[in-house]
């Protein structure tokens, strides 16, 4: 195929050539890794939270490998190894552990994801849990699946009815980066419940097959996002910026991803402009009367 083409004219069968290779990468990358799970040596830190193991390491270079093998002239951008020198439409976004953390404790939420960019578009994902042997895929041409069987965003219309997912990004010690504590205490008021488990792919997965409604996190980096973005998407869901424009995977800015649905009512709530909060009511004119959490979750 050639290397200079509009997007337009990726076929089918390239993303599905394409998607086989990286399958085939993050499912080997993730078999080798999971016999360190729990067990990881020479653990070293790139922040004071941000831990990297001779598993990340080993499984990058498997999956870098794998590709150059198969596209020599593509570029590859991995967590661990940095971007290379290579000019090309194509960039492979590798995280070869997402939630490195978890990994290292034995906490069982980890997985190894892949994404493509061309032209500056995200065209595929590929994201690998070793734990429960899921392989999540999904394609500008194709449906999101799982383990090849296809899968939706819920059909949840309501906030007061939703699950939610979020993260703190490993500059939240260092005062770099926002810490993300009051969107977290908006959202837990006026939804179901907001989970946190340390893998933003992850995360986007469980949009992307209806187990949340949604996901938001602050300073992610390109390979946290790339692959799952595309898996909620290509599952029917919304993914945007907390200005409800498309979302750049290079900003580090605030992700929202989520069924659709509740999507407007979700950026709304973290912005403050649907949740009640006793503290916004003075003392003596605070209602004694139950109330509804967050006015945005009727429909």
């Amino acid at each position: 195929m050639p290397e200079h083409m509009p997007t337009h004219l990726l076929s089918s069968k390239d993303l599905d050539r394409f998607l086989n290779v990286a399958a085939r990468a993050a499912v080997r990358a993730g078999t080798a890794a999971h016999k360190r799970f729990g067990k990881a040596r020479n653990i070293k830190r790139k922040g004071a939270i941000d831990l990297v193991t001779e598993a990340d390491k080993a499984a990058e270079k498997l999956i870098r490998a794998a590709i150059e093998k198969k596209f020599p002239h593509h570029s590859f951008y991995g967590e661990e190894s940095g971007r290379d020198l290579r000019t090309s439409e194509f960039v492979w976004v590798v995280d070869p552990i997402d939630g490195t953390t978890n990994f290292v404790h034995g906490y069982p939420f980890y997985a190894v994801s892949i994404g493509l960019v061309f032209q500056g578009e995200t065209v595929l994902g590929c994201v690998y849990e070793p734990l429960t042997k899921s392989l999540y895929t999904a394609h500008t041409k194709a449906s999101s699946k799982k383990n090849g069987r296809v899968i939706h965003v819920s059909r949840t219309a309501r906030l007061i009815d939703s699950l939610m997912i979020t993260g703190f990004y490993y500059n939240v010690m260092d005062n770099t980066g926002y810490d993300n504590m009051l969107e977290f205490n908006r959202i837990v008021k006026c939804t179901q419940g907001v989970r946190r488990d340390g893998s933003a792919v992850l995360d986007l997965c469980r949009v992307a097959e209806g187990a949340v409604e949604g996901f938001w996190e602050y300073s992610l980096a390109p390979w946290d996002v790339c692959a799952g973005g595309i898996i909620v998407q290509k599952a029917g869901g919304t993914v945007s910026g907390l200005d409800g424009k498309p979302y750049d995977i290079h900003s580090r800015k605030c992700i929202v991803a989520s069924n659709g649905r509740v999507h407007g009512k979700f950026i709304r709530a973290l912005k403050g402009r649907s949740a009640w909060h006793p503290s916004s009511v003075p003392s003596g004119k605070r209602p004694s009367v139950n109330i509804i959490p967050c006015a945005g979750t009727r429909t």
